[in-house]
């Protein structure tokens, strides 16, 4: 007897924007990194991951020191994936509710 399932399982994508090397094995700029970032959203959206999670980091190795704007370009691209900020410590200031706001209005743009 085959035994089928009901459950749908959701994929999710979460990253800080990680400066990565390009193919030339130099670093790649942040601008660049960001607008890859944009790019892997609108792939999220394409292959049909659930939703992409930015976080937020001042340091040079990692791109994103602001996940609300960079998602709300992001979520002007899409359609279906949902964006968020991950709730975890790096970003105390962040109040959920205000967040929530802020991230719940680019799709209707």
């Amino acid at each position: 007897m085959r035994r089928t399932y009901d459950s749908k399982i959701e994929l999710g994508l979460d990253t800080f924007g990680d400066i990565q090397a390009g193919p030339d094995g130099q670093l790649l700029g942040h601008a660049q990194v960001i607008r890859n970032v944009i790019d892997e959203g609108v792939l999220a959206d394409e292959v049909d991951v659930h939703c992409i999670g930015l976080g937020e980091h001042h340091r040079p190795d990692f791109a994103i020191s602001s996940p609300e704007v960079l998602l709300a370009a992001i979520a002007s691209r899409t359609k279906r994936v949902l964006c968020r900020i991950p709730r975890n410590g790096c970003a105390p200031h962040c109040q959920g509710g205000k967040s929530a706001r802020h991230l719940s209005f680019p799709h209707e743009i």
